[in-house]
């Protein structure tokens, strides 16, 4: 299997499928594209031996994609034309910066056969080596050995790249691949094998580690060197073997001190199929006193002359993000699936691998038929109270239908007290719905919340709606649990009679931000920012959000999405659902003016509206027919009039603003109370008189005549929840207000 990098050597150095090649530097050679003589395509490159002895030609020098610190692999496919003894083949991979002086170089020597010819007799040199600092340029050179003049070598389909290292490896490329040698492998234990060079791989590259038993029972196979671990560090080993058997096979990673001597060991066992590739992978954590570790390959033979083939080895730190409460196998179940408990499915270990999965293996959630299916993790994991933490996972659905299909989803955080019991229930954020026709589709589930008083554990979980949808199953990996900031918070202010969302989520190129709130209806509303609602409003983070609208006592949730400056959309929040805001007294309303929300106010009702619907028609009479004929509208809005009481001097006076302002109203009474969820109006006459019809007395009763109108359009004038104490409170004095506000409005809203 060639290797999994691009080639960084053009056609005319590798292939050499055109009419002249790009070698140089030929010592005691010439060289010529010719036909008829390849390994793949038409063509390949001849080299000439001038006289008897050694001949040698390079590479061309590659410069463009050269980075000191990468690892890169070298393959030189020969043909061997003449059968003799004494032939050698050598390929030196050497680096250069600008100038023509060496700054590293590394060789690999292969004996060629004496007695064939041919392409596939031959053992063709591999090198592979690190690029040294100061490196910007990189060549091969060939070097022959042992032959005649006029001897001729055949070269083709020659690779020079990157390596494909697993990413986080201890080990070299030389180890994961065996693709130089083996010279870094050798055989130990209370039995031996024989380690041999095999052809074949895995993954990437052409050749193997091949063990063949001795003995029956455990073969041994490790690594001649120790890789530096971190004590207390989770680290992962993995490898892939073959075997021709069916049997057994485990994985060690054997911890050591500093004197190299064994302070502990994980073991992973597994049953290998016969004929086919088995994958191992351990995940451990190195013991407080160990320095360094080594991999081990123990597959257990059933015959002498069983063999096994071994690669793609790494033995790596934990690819799991640096700040994850949660183990490696908890975030990824690479090593063994960590115990959940699920109702409405089961759960399973299965392998799966893709570009937006972990490792190779994840949850899979088989449904037991339709309906919703929860998993929540049995290990509650320790947090801080106060503190705000995220929770992250992915979740993939199987569709084998061709037909667009829902996967519906959704994470949640229960908090627990260190005996085990619950303090208190998550109201989880919205679930999320994606529609898709194709085979595996996903989506990223996310929510933040903050660890309760007297909380100090966690249990996390998954919620999946298998209702509306044809998923055959449901794949779960790589979940995250962490310390972080608030992507949002609700405030409820039931004084205030309004909402506070607090968005501190701040996504990678947006623009402009969109805030919806979802009513219990379904009914669907862009809210109010500064000057404008939030319908992709200029965003800056963090953004404070008020809603003075929001249906007193009723269920809602927010639906905020993010736009970058084209347009598309680059992350979106479904918020959890709330309980709108509430007035303990029933015999109240509000009266709020949606653009001046610092001109609300609460004031009783004296009886309940009295309305008015005009008819919109006329009636004609026509000649010849006896009954007019109607031409109608719809019929007009209710008309009416309200009586209120107010029975202290401030709200009076508040009350008397909000009129003088001429602007529409919005009415809000508690449901029940006869004037269901929000009424928009627009004042007309009103009159005014004290209840008691005594001066000194407070008390007053206002008669208004009103319309009922349509919600209307705009954003909001200033704050009803802000106060002078908040500006106080997060700046040194008037000059960090001068400096950070660029208005008033600024002042008003914290808009910066």
């Amino acid at each position: 299997m060639a290797f999994a990098n691009p080639n960084l050597l053009p056609v005319d150095a590798s292939t050499f499928e055109g009419t002249a090649h790009a070698w140089i530097d030929p010592v005691n050679a010439t060289l010529a594209v010719v036909t008829n003589t390849f390994l793949s395509g038409a063509k390949s490159l001849r080299l000439t031996a001038t006289a008897a002895g050694t001949m040698s030609a390079s590479t061309p020098y590659v410069t463009s994609t050269v980075q000191a610190g990468k690892t890169y692999v070298s393959r030189v496919p020969l043909r061997v034309n003449t059968a003799s003894a004494g032939k050698t083949a050598t390929a030196r991979m050497a680096f250069y910066g600008d100038g023509s002086t060496v700054l590293g170089s590394t060789d690999v020597v292969v004996n060629l056969h004496a007695t064939s010819t041919g392409w596939v007799t031959n053992n063709f040199p591999t090198v592979s080596m690190v690029a040294p600092a100061g490196a910007t340029r990189v060549r091969v050179i060939l070097t022959i050995t042992g032959l005649a003049a006029g001897e001729i070598i055949n070269v083709d389909d020659v690779y020079l790249g990157e390596a494909p290292v697993i990413p986080g490896n201890l080990y070299p490329y030389t180890v994961q691949s065996m693709e130089t040698g083996v010279s870094d492998w050798v055989s130990s234990g209370s039995t031996y094998a024989t380690l041999t060079w095999g052809s074949g791989t895995r993954s990437d590259g052409y050749r193997c580690l091949g063990i063949t038993a001795n003995t029956v029972g455990f073969q041994y196979a490790r690594t001649v060197n120790q890789v530096p671990v971190t004590p207390g560090k989770e680290y992962v080993g993995e490898f892939w073997l073959y075997s021709a058997v069916a049997t057994s096979v485990d994985l060690l990673i054997l911890w050591s001190d500093a004197s190299g001597a064994e302070v502990g060991r994980l073991t992973v066992s597994r049953p290998a199929s016969g004929g086919a590739w088995a994958y191992l992978v351990g995940v451990g954590t190195a013991p407080s006193n160990a320095t360094q570790a080594r991999l081990w390959c123990r597959p257990t033979s059933t015959a002498v002359g069983d063999t096994f083939y071994l690669d793609e080895v790494a033995l790596k730190p934990s690819p799991s993000p640096a700040n994850n409460l949660l183990t490696y196998d908890e975030y990824s179940t690479e090593s063994t699936l960590p115990p959940w408990t699920w109702s409405g499915g089961t759960n399973e270990r299965s392998y799966f691998t893709s570009n937006l999965t972990d490792g190779k293996y994840v949850h899979r959630i088989n449904p037991d038929g339709p309906g919703v299916i929860t998993g929540t993790m049995d290990r509650l994991v320790p947090v801080t109270e106060g503190e705000t933490y995220q929770l992250r996972t992915l979740v993939l659905h199987r569709n084998n239908t061709g037909q667009v299909t829902n996967l519906t989803a959704r994470v949640h955080i229960d908090w627990y007290a260190e005996d085990g019991t619950m303090v208190q229930a998550d109201s989880p954020d919205q679930y999320v719905t994606v529609s898709s026709a194709d085979q595996y589709y996903g989506v990223l589930l996310g929510e933040t919340r903050t660890c309760p008083k007297g909380a100090t554990r966690a249990r996390l979980g998954v919620d999946i709606d298998h209702r509306n949808t044809v998923a055959e199953y449901y794949l779960l990996d790589k979940f995250e649990f962490f310390a972080s900031d608030s992507l949002y918070s609700i405030t409820v202010s039931d004084d205030k009679g309004s909402v506070v969302l607090q968005i501190g989520h701040s996504p990678a190129g947006a623009a402009t931000l969109s805030i919806q709130r979802v009513d219990e209806d379904g009914s669907i509303t862009f809210i109010r920012g500064y000057g404008q609602e939030y319908n992709r409003a200029p965003f800056a983070a963090p953004t404070l959000a008020e809603d003075h609208e929001v249906p007193l006592g009723s269920r809602v949730w927010y639906l905020l999405e993010w736009f970058n400056a084209s347009g598309s959309m680059v992350s979106r929040i479904l918020t959890q659902t709330i309980t709108g805001p509430v007035l303990g007294d029933g015999d109240y309303v509000w009266f709020k003016s949606p653009g001046l929300p610092a001109l609300n106010v609460t004031v009783m009702m004296e009886d309940a509206p009295t309305w008015e619907r005009a008819a919109r028609k006329t009636s004609l009479a026509i000649v010849g027919r006896r009954n007019p004929v109607d031409i109608s509208d719809v019929r007009g809005g209710r008309t009416g009039s309200l009586s209120v009481l107010v029975w202290d001097e401030s709200s009076n006076t508040m009350f008397d603003q909000l009129l003088d302002s001429g602007l529409p109203v919005l009415i809000q009474a508690m449901p029940g109370y006869g004037i269901p969820g929000n009424l928009y109006l627009s004042i007309n006459d009103v009159s005014a008189a004290n209840v008691l019809g005594v001066a000194n007395e407070e008390g007053w009763r206002w008669t208004l005549a009103v319309n009922e109108i349509d919600r209307p359009e705009g954003g909001l004038q200033g704050s009803a929840t802000r106060t002078w104490q908040d500006v106080m409170d997060s700046n040194a004095d008037w000059a960090a207000v001068d400096a950070k506000y660029p208005s008033w409005a600024g002042v008003l809203t914290n808009n910066i």
